[in-house]
Order: structure tokens, then C-alpha cells, then sequence
């Protein structure tokens, strides 16, 4: 029988791990689309959906930086593109058949790679 817990682990090369990065990448894309669509809600659920995306994008005790680092993004630069991105861009995003991650390192206020 072969001894599974002692086998050494897989070394991942970057194209191993980009489909994981991209992955992350688009759980913060998700994440700063929604803090701008919830920004100005006026309703119970819309407001609901602010404070539940604020909470986790500006809180400290989340998976938030873990998200970060999974993605190669920086922190700082996410939440900086969270508070400016406007509802148009988030529809340019949402409308277009291009990579989401693509689009919104391609709006104005890119840099989010390291």
C-alpha cells in the first residue's frame, strides 16, 4: 500500500497555478462590482448587500487579504478601485464577452498587479 501521507506534494508551476489566481481575481472583481451597485441602494435588500460587501472589502477580520494574496492583487489598490468604480463601469463589465478581470485592470484606475 502506498503511504499517502508522506508522499511528497506536487510542485505547481505559474500554469498550474493561474486557473486558481483567476479564480480569486474574479471573487474580487465580483466583490468591487457589487460595493458599487449596493453603494446608493434605497431598499432593504440592496442595503443589506452594501453592508455585507463593505463589511468584507474594509473589514480586518476576513478572508479579504487571503483573497488578495491568492489573486496577486493588492489589498489597498482593491479597496481604492472599489470606491471609485461608478455603476457604468460595472455594466461595461457585466455587458462585455471579455475576461472581467481584463476590463477593470484596463479602467482608470489600473495597477492592480504587484
Amino acid at each position: 500500500m502506498e503511504d499517502i501521507i508522506h508522499k511528497p506534494m506536487p510542485s505547481y508551476n505559474a500554469e498550474h497555478f493561474w486557473p486558481i489566481q483567476a479564480l480569486w481575481a474574479r471573487v474580487l472583481v465580483k466583490a468591487i462590482c457589487d460595493y458599487a451597485n449596493f453603494r446608493e441602494a434605497k431598499n432593504f435588500k440592496g442595503k443589506r448587500e452594501f453592508k455585507k460587501v463593505s463589511a468584507w472589502l474594509f473589514g480586518e477580520e476576513t478572508g479579504f487579504f487571503a483573497v488578495c494574496e491568492a489573486a496577486g492583487w493588492q489589498p489597498a489598490m482593491v479597496r481604492k478601485r472599489a470606491l471609485s468604480m461608478t455603476k457604468d463601469e460595472v455594466r461595461k463589465i457585466e455587458h462585455r464577452d471579455r475576461d472581467p478581470v481584463t476590463l477593470l485592470k484596463e479602467g482608470p484606475s489600473n495597477g492592480y498587479r504587484r
